[in-house]
């Protein structure tokens, strides 16, 4: 059996009171969840395109405030670095100023001089890489790479950065800091030298060793003198008792001693050549010298 309830107007006036206060309650909670007065153009349509532009611009400027910010952390990045490359650059004025600083008359300046190069061109390397860790979401400005910066969302305000190899450009003739050369030459030809004067002594040795008194003019016709390690030819026997010695072992000392004075004189040439327009070893740690200040400039600029 079919039982109907009828309502009466102040039922009805509540019910459509309920549904109104529900439908309030939807919008509000729409508003609240979204931030938005306006969540679709049936809400309100001119509202709505309004909001809809002002939101796309309002992201379009968050987009370009990121990348502002993104170019500040790039620009710092290669400050940094820069700040970094240039206290390395400040040791390696220390190694060459010490270079410089060494005797040259030490029997062991090559070994030094040699371990000062060593020292500066590790740090010349880690300049390299200092320079190459230098980049923020892949722009690096102390490698060549270059930073653009809108400031507008049409694209019509921007600032570009222009990069540059810093490395490349120390390096260059202009500034001339570059690995460093300075003990090659000298250690090679401290090795030579230090050869023949062992060639020398055992040659001094063997002519030592072929000692006797009997005089011949051909085969036994030198003398020695232990004060100058120094023989001497005659042509006649001397007084009774005198020691001769052999003429093929003084003749091989003799020719060891002019080859380790040749290799003396090598030596020094590497260090302070007598030759015009020769570059030595002190000439080339000035030359490093010249370079790191020229570099530490240009880095300042």
């Amino acid at each position: 059996m079919t039982q109907s309830i009828t309502l009466t107007a102040s039922m009805r006036s509540n019910l459509a009171s309920l549904k109104s206060i529900q439908g309030q309650m939807d919008t509000t909670q729409t508003r609240l969840s979204t931030g938005k007065k306006v969540n679709s153009a049936i809400d309100n349509a001119s509202s709505y395109y309004q909001s809809r532009a002002l939101t796309n611009r309002a992201s379009d400027l968050d987009g370009l405030l990121d990348s502002m910010g993104q170019g500040i952390q790039t620009i710092q990045a290669a400050n940094e670095g820069i700040e970094s490359i240039t206290a390395f650059i400040e040791q390696a004025k220390s190694v060459a100023n010490s270079a410089y600083a060494l005797d040259v008359n030490s029997s062991d300046y090559a070994t030094q001089l040699k371990n000062y190069q060593d020292q500066f061109n590790a740090i010349l390397k880690e300049v390299g890489t200092l320079a190459k860790d230098a980049s923020y979401q892949g722009v690096n400005l102390l490698t060549d790479g270059d930073l653009t910066v809108m400031f507008n969302e049409t694209r019509t305000h921007s600032l570009k950065v222009e990069g540059k190899d810093v490395v490349g450009d120390m390096a260059g003739d202009d500034i001339g800091f570059k690995a460093a050369d300075w003990a090659n030459a000298v250690v090679t030809a401290k090795e030579t030298m230090d050869d023949n004067a062992d060639t020398v002594a055992t040659k001094l040795t063997a002519a030592l060793a072929s000692e006797t008194t009997t005089f011949n003019a051909e085969t036994a016709k030198y003398t020695y003198d232990a004060a100058t390690k120094t023989f001497t030819a005659h042509t006649a026997a001397q007084a009774a008792g005198t020691k001769y010695y052999t003429t093929e072992t003084v003749d091989a000392y003799n020719q060891a001693v002019s080859t380790y004075n040749s290799s003396v004189t090598a030596y020094n040439e590497t260090i302070k050549p007598t030759t015009p327009g020769a570059s030595g070893s002190v000439d080339k740690v000035n030359a490093s010298l010249n370079g790191v200040s020229k570099a530490i400039d240009y880095l300042r600029d």
